[in-house]
């Protein structure tokens, strides 16, 4: 027989003992699988070791977003653009009896405003001895501009201040319009704010956009407005303005998510305007009629009050490029608003024709593509227009 150097490998149904540490053998079964402390974790994951796992990755991802939008921030700051739809300053501010008005005390944006909402800075009540006041009454025709100074008014008080008026003492030409207004509205203005600031001369730049917004439907009311209805919503406005959520305050601030700020007080009046019955757009020349009396009955109506206080008035109407039913209607506008200025001679209100400005505003470069406003170039040459009439009328020299 031969014996072989490896030992003989036998079965045997006797259990097999297992050492413990302390020296003590047991039996073992073996079918018994021996299992580590790491197998066990391994087979048998602890509840917290998935939800560790899980806050990490949230918290790599919420970190991620924060310095993602951090650079998009910091971007749009250095390059100091704003999305143009973002809800910077508020031009339909709640105001007592004019309904809206701009905000007061802003400066941001190329935009500043005084105490009265007026695009204009410090202006005290009482006027100083010599110093000549011209008010411009008008919508967004004449608040536009991408500063104070390159408004209409901004550029007529720069060349008046070469005047034979600067001799005598300062002149100021104060912006007064807002946007949106109509002519009902300034009128308002006129009695309610414009001259407790004792004006010298004002200019009313209106009429287009009183009918614009007659032939798109604009949800307003018009004057007198339902005060109740406007009170109701004013009020919520007003909280949200003065007393903002802290959250959503910051949000909007941020460049990034300005294009998804609604604007609050136009959602707000029209949510609830669009539960009455709508006005009925106008479609035809002769539909804007009384709209036409009203706007001069309105005009008609300013230069008298101005008159009262001693304050003279000079009267255009601003050109309008786009074409719609609103040209069409300028000339027949300017026919009765011509009317209104000769049947009150004694107020020695002055009537510009603007319809041969056109032909210094053909060049595209001066309108805004909405065929309505103009750009900076466009609101410099309406301004000597303007310094060119007042001298014409003996005001100036």
């Amino acid at each position: 027989m031969t014996t072989s150097a490896w030992p003989e490998l036998t079965t045997s149904t006797k259990p097999r003992k297992a050492m413990r540490h302390d020296g003590v053998t047991k039996p073992f079964d073996g079918l018994e699988p021996q299992r580590s402390v790491a197998s066990d974790n391994i087979l048998q994951p602890q509840g917290w070791w998935a939800l560790a796992f899980l806050a990490k990755r949230l918290v790599t991802y919420v970190v991620g977003l924060v310095v993602i939008f951090a650079i998009i921030e910091g971007a749009l700051a250095w390059q100091k653009k704003n999305h143009p739809n973002a809800r910077r300053f508020i031009p339909r501010y709640p105001t007592p009896y004019v309904e809206f008005y701009s905000e007061a005390m802003y400066d941001g944006d190329g935009v500043s405003t005084n105490d009265a909402g007026f695009r204009y800075g410090d202006l005290p009540l009482k006027k100083p001895e010599g110093e000549t006041r011209i008010f411009m009454l008008s919508s967004s025709l004449g608040f536009y501009g991408n500063t104070n100074e390159t408004t209409i008014s901004g550029y007529m008080e720069a060349m008046l201040a070469e005047s034979s008026l600067a001799a005598h003492g300062q002149v100021r030409v104060i912006n007064a319009a807002s946007l949106a207004l109509v002519t009902r509205q300034s009128l308002v203005l006129l009695v309610t704010k414009v001259l407790d600031y004792e004006p010298d001369a004002i200019i009313i730049f209106h009429g287009p956009e009183t009918l614009f917004y007659a032939i798109h439907e604009d949800p307003r009311l018009g004057y007198p407005y339902t005060f109740a209805l406007r009170e109701s919503q004013d009020q919520k406005l007003k909280q949200y303005l003065d007393h903002p959520n802290p959250f959503l305050a910051t949000l909007s601030d941020m460049r990034s998510l300005q294009r998804f700020q609604p604007d609050l007080a136009k959602t707000l009046v029209h949510q609830k305007l669009a539960t009455l019955k709508p006005r009925e757009p106008v479609t035809a020349m002769q539909e804007l009629v009384p709209h036409m009396e009203g706007v001069a009955s309105d005009i008609g109506k300013m230069i008298h009050i101005a008159a009262k206080f001693g304050c003279r008035t000079m009267v255009a109407i601003p050109p309008w490029h786009a074409r719609d039913l609103v040209k069409e209607a300028l000339p027949a506008l300017s026919d009765r608003v011509s009317a209104q200025c000769q049947n009150e001679p004694q107020t020695k209100a002055v009537f510009i024709d603007t319809g041969g400005w056109e032909e210094d505003l053909t060049d595209q470069q001066v309108w805004h593509p909405d065929g309505i406003h103009w750009k900076d170039t466009g609101n410099q040459i309406i301004a000597a227009k303007f310094v060119e009439a007042l001298r014409e009328c003996h005001f100036v020299e």
